[in-house]
């Protein structure tokens, strides 16, 4: 009997730890806002840099930190326990991986009022300091966010979007495109990070020594 709880808690293990590198294969979406009254800047590093400040303080009433599953039709009302409306400075985080080098493109439907602006790995890759609305609309190309990288290198990457708006907080939605391919919302489901994190794999080989291991109690 001990023999076979032993191998059905190895398998277990190696479930468990497959199932632990499963949920990296999707973007991982984080969302920030707080109060400002600011925006219109000259550049991408001025967004960046007076949205990094206000982040160093918690969020206040109207104004919150949130997961996001899927990057479409969400606004700061939806997000945030009784969210305002106006007044808004946003950041939103997308973590996410390719599996191999490939021509990469982004694109964000803002309700920027006040403008913003888009890094990827740190790199300035999208700014505009005028009114941004697209109105659902991803073919109103001058008030998208967007960008291509034409040789993204395989492996994790960091996506962060700054933005400000006076009013009235519009629904917002983002997608990315590899190669040629279909453009695809950013979801926990949009299979964006097929590298696996080396903690997760150091637990799967951990699971698998001791299936090997428990092989041994059968012999």
């Amino acid at each position: 009997m001990k023999k076979i709880v032993s191998a059905l808690m190895a398998f277990m293990a190696i479930g468990g730890c497959l199932g632990a590198a499963t949920v990296a294969n999707a973007s991982v979406i984080t969302y920030q806002s707080r109060f400002s009254d600011a925006g219109n800047f000259a550049s991408g590093a001025e967004y960046k840099s007076a949205i990094d400040g206000l982040l160093t303080t918690g969020a206040t009433a109207g104004y919150c930190d949130r997961n996001v599953g899927v990057f479409a039709d969400i606004n700061n009302q939806m997000l945030c326990r009784n969210g305002s409306d106006s007044n808004i400075a946003f950041h939103y985080n997308i973590a996410f991986g390719l599996a191999a080098t490939n021509s990469w493109s982004f694109r964000l439907g803002p309700d920027f009022s006040k403008g913003g602006a888009v890094f990827l790995d740190g790199q300035l890759v999208a700014s505009k300091n005028d009114d941004l609305w697209w109105f659902g609309d991803f073919n109103a190309k001058d008030e998208l966010l967007e960008a291509t990288v034409t040789n993204l290198l395989a492996g994790n990457h960091v996506l962060d979007i700054y933005g400000f708006d006076s009013c009235c907080d519009g629904e917002q939605s983002a997608q990315f495109r590899v190669g040629a391919g279909q453009w695809t919302t950013f979801s926990r489901q949009d299979k964006q990070n097929h590298v696996p994190e080396p903690a997760s794999l150091a637990l799967v080989g951990a699971a698998a020594i001791g299936l090997r291991a428990s092989r041994r109690l059968w012999v």
